[in-house]
């Protein structure tokens, strides 16, 4: 692959490798990458599959989603990083460990903004710090997460 071509890679081209999809792609879209920091958004919709028995007649978003959602804000800058530095395209980052505190109950119909940087990228580990806020700013969760580089094998 040419540098030009590594060079261009960037916030529009990261979901185009997004291997996730509906329903359970919880990133619309990829606001900002570089090789530090990416920041992602998604907004819930009334009618997610887990809404109707996570609460009935309460709906709240799961602690499990909202962090599915900084895992693939992580897949994604993995993704990035790894096209950038090594010239591959097709891979696969996967949750090792995560530190998420959580502040805030999401509702349906609530847009989030996932920010998340880079701590370090070594021995093919990604390793970040994220937040997940409103768009207002206000904190939802934050902690650190983590995840492995592989490359896709299909038998």
């Amino acid at each position: 692959m040419s540098t030009t071509t590594l060079k261009a890679f960037g916030a529009m081209n990261v979901l185009d490798h997004f291997p996730c999809t509906a329903p359970y792609k919880f990133i619309d879209k990829v606001i900002s990458v570089d090789v530090n920091n990416i920041i992602t958004s998604y907004t819930f919709k009334v009618d997610e599959f887990f809404y109707s028995g996570h609460f009935p007649n309460n709906p709240i978003t799961p602690g499990a989603i909202l962090l599915e959602a900084a895992a693939q804000t992580l897949l994604s800058h993995g993704i990035y990083i790894v096209h950038r530095e090594l010239g591959v395209h097709d891979n696969d980052f996967l949750l090792i460990e995560s530190n998420i505190k959580f502040k805030k109950i999401i509702r349906p119909g609530v847009k989030i903004i996932i920010h998340s940087e880079k701590i370090f990228f070594r021995h093919n580990k990604l390793k970040s710090k994220v937040r997940i806020e409103l768009t207002n700013g206000e904190l939802v969760a934050k902690g650190i997460i983590s995840g492995i580089y592989t490359e896709k094998k299909y038998e």
